[in-house]
């Protein structure tokens, strides 16, 4: 049972971690893009 409980845990960290990359990295394609520092 803890073994399913730190997989769980393990995947949903992980997608979190992943999104906010992910979110990071797209912030700073559309600012460097555009040349505006406002998009930040």
């Amino acid at each position: 049972m803890i073994f399913l409980i730190v997989k769980l845990v393990h995947i949903l960290s992980a997608t979190f971690l992943f999104g906010a990359g992910a979110g990071s990295a797209y912030a700073l394609m559309r600012a460097h893009r555009t040349g505006d520092l406002s998009v930040i």
